[in-house]
């Protein structure tokens, strides 16, 4: 049985691609068979054009994946509207790159605002996935100042 988990994230830049690496090795230390699968590029389109994912083509040097970086993350954020993505280009895509994987890390975009919430429960339900929200600690942060709307 494949293990799913979908990370997301209270804002930009908290911490998804590093929590994904670490607990990517550490489950093929254990042996497991890891991959990983990013639906949406967070590169701007004319990035998109000249070069894959940054994440897609991390993960696949850190994982020793076969699969190019254009599989792992299929598609441009073209819209802004998420919710009016179709989910069946989404869970094809994610049924080619999980195959013959223990543990699949999806890592999904910062779930900040209505809209994005909401995309990130469609696609996790869509794909069977445990979801991790990471928030960040700024340095110095007084724990009274963690921003409890956000996680919730």
């Amino acid at each position: 049985l494949m293990a799913v988990l979908y990370l997301t994230s209270t804002a930009p830049r908290e911490g998804k691609t590093a929590f994904g690496a670490a607990f990517g090795m550490q489950a093929l230390d254990q042996g497991r068979r890891v991959g990983f699968f990013k639906p949406f590029s967070s590169a701007p389109d004319a990035e998109r054009d000249q070069t894959a994912d940054a994440d897609a083509e991390f993960f696949r040097s850190l994982l020793s994946l076969s699969e190019t970086a254009d599989l792992l993350c299929p598609m441009s954020t073209v819209s802004k509207d998420l919710d009016s993505v179709p989910l069946q280009g989404i869970q094809d895509a994610f049924k080619r790159v999980s195959q013959g994987k223990d543990l699949m890390i999806v890592e999904g975009p910062s779930a900040r605002g209505e809209k994005a919430v909401s995309h990130s429960r469609r696609v996790a339900s869509a794909l069977g996935a445990q979801v991790i929200l990471i928030s960040g600690y700024r340095w110095g942060m007084d724990p009274q100042d963690l921003m409890v709307d956000d996680i919730l």
